[in-house]
């Protein structure tokens, strides 16, 4: 799935590129294609797997609008997907593994500062929805330890979830010409509710890197 999402991003950006281009008029709709890493949902006791899953994104977002003198608010839908591809036989350890992706859907809400130079920097937080599909993998326990059964809702060949989470953030903007700028941005996901049985929804980073493009 990863390798699908980076090649529709790319095509987006050409396409982006193209169009945003052909004009110099003010944007009223702003689309922005960031990709990054996001953490993912194994445990910290396997080393030898990757806690961070690669993660492109796309959001559309409105024009900002100013509520106060030197403040402008600025909202946007968003979708991403990432997958962290977990397979096989892992060695060690005194859990189960699954492996793990996920869809993401939300909204974000933009307060925008006006009066840095040169810069666009912004502080944001908004809703999402985490679609969220695992499946076990085959685990050869360490012989020290004890395999420990998870909880009901996650022990099984396959299982079906679904998050929600409160996001808050920083985004810096570099505008460039013809309505282009390049976009970067670290988040971090609150789920909800918090749940004893999801210790690895905990500590959740996401790290992006993008270009935003002005349409309209």
């Amino acid at each position: 799935m990863a390798t699908d999402m980076l090649r529709y991003t790319l095509l987006l950006v050409g396409c982006f590129l193209s169009i945003s281009s052909a004009s110099s008029q003010p944007a009223r709709l702003n689309v922005s294609v960031q990709s990054g890493v996001i953490r993912n949902f194994q445990y910290e006791e396997y080393r030898d797997l990757s806690r961070y899953a690669f993660y492109p994104e796309v959001q559309i977002a409105s024009q900002p609008f100013s509520i106060a003198r030197g403040i402008s608010l600025q909202g946007g839908l968003h979708w991403g997907a990432w997958d962290d591809g977990v397979s096989g036989l892992i060695h060690g350890g005194c859990t189960d593994v699954y492996s793990h992706s996920s869809h993401i859907a939300g909204a974000r809400l933009y307060a925008i500062s006006t009066h840095i130079p040169l810069v666009s920097l912004s502080l944001f937080s908004g809703l999402s929805w985490h679609f969220i599909s695992g499946d076990r993998v085959r685990v050869r326990p360490d012989p020290y330890c004890i395999l420990v059964e998870l909880p009901a809702p996650y022990w099984g060949e396959y299982y079906p979830d679904r998050l929600k989470a409160l996001e808050a953030g920083l985004r810096v903007a570099v505008p460039l010409r013809n309505r282009l700028a390049i976009i970067a941005e670290v988040q971090k996901y609150v789920h909800i509710p918090l749940e004893e049985r999801n210790p690895h929804t905990k500590n959740r980073f996401v790290y992006k890197l993008g270009l935003s493009f002005g349409f309209f």
